[in-house]
């Protein structure tokens, strides 16, 4: 082996090791939910569905949503979703009814139907982002469902935001999404108890 190889290899190894130090930084991950269940358990035996949520295209992804204009959005790859971001919508808004009527009475719609609801609730996302201040938006249709038929009850949209504790944390900025979630689950329990 001649010294200019040796020279070269140890050159491309030196190379090779900092390309390494100097990669990407690692990927985080993020769940949402609605805090602790309720110190009491709510009385009241009003059952309620909700169905798994829809989201816009855009927002339907593991990527964070980050809207840096009036039309642009950026996907903050290294800060992700670790689960499908509809189920965990549906889980914050069935977790968030819960507090209002009883976890063990709000569960995501079944397959199989074993019990009769007396609501069924169905969210469409159409927004769901951050600002580049960190500040959340949810933009989001709700339908509530009454009875064993589905028959049409009402019907709303809340346009909801929230301040995270820090802006510069994604943490913070999830933990600022959920909050919209809870709110917006604060305004359809509203609206099944008005009718209950």
């Amino acid at each position: 082996m001649t010294g200019s190889f040796l020279r070269r290899c140890l050159a491309l190894f030196a190379v090779l090791a900092l390309a390494a130090c100097g990669g990407t930084p690692p990927s985080r991950y993020y769940l949402m939910d609605a805090g602790p269940p309720a110190a009491t358990a709510p009385a009241g035996d009003t059952v309620v569905f909700v169905d798994r949520a829809t989201v816009a295209a855009y927002a339907d992804r593991s990527a964070m949503v980050v809207r840096r204009g009036t039309t642009e959005v950026a996907f903050a790859e290294q800060d992700a979703w670790a689960e499908p971001i509809a189920a965990q919508v549906t889980s914050v808004v069935t977790d968030a009814l819960g507090d209002r009527f009883g976890r063990a009475n709000v569960v995501p719609t079944p397959v199989r139907l074993d019990r009769e609801p007396d609501f069924r609730v169905v969210v469409e996302v159409l927004r769901f982002e951050t600002g580049a201040d960190g500040t959340a938006l949810l933009d989001a249709r709700w339908t509530l469902l009454e009875g064993p038929n589905d028959d049409f009850a009402t019907a709303g949209r809340e346009r909801l935001t929230a301040t995270p504790t820090d802006p510069a944390s994604f943490d913070a900025r999830a933990a600022a999404l959920a909050a919209t979630l809870v709110d917006l689950a604060g305004a359809i329990a509203d609206a099944i108890e008005g009718r209950s």
